[in-house]
């Protein structure tokens, strides 16, 4: 978390208690067992839900700071992988059926 710490402080228009909250909700996202609504983020977190519900209507550049640190990090060499197959019952090749949460 070092590293989104120290990419968020060189945001100039940030504020402090932004950067701050910012850097919390992120770490919070990552601790949150089930959903991430305003609710849950708080129940995990010191802020509580009417400040993600205010924080969540200013604006913020996710696509800047995640170039930033794919930027930071990126090595000599790097692959962009996605999966986009269906993983459930018959549309998963060669593994049958399984439990599906879902069902």
């Amino acid at each position: 978390m070092e590293i989104v710490q120290e990419m968020l402080s060189e945001i100039p228009e940030l504020s402090k208690p932004r950067r701050n909250f910012m850097a919390e909700l992120f770490e919070t996202l990552l601790r949150v067992h089930g959903k991430a609504n305003y609710l849950n983020l708080s129940r995990y977190s010191p802020y509580d839900e009417k400040t993600f519900r205010g924080n969540a209507q200013k604006p913020f550049t996710f696509e800047a700071l995640n170039q930033d640190i794919i930027r930071k990090t990126q090595s000599s060499s790097s692959i962009l992988a996605g999966d986009c197959i269906a993983k459930s019952g018959k549309h998963t090749f060669g593994l049958g059926r399984f439990w599906n949460g879902r069902c």
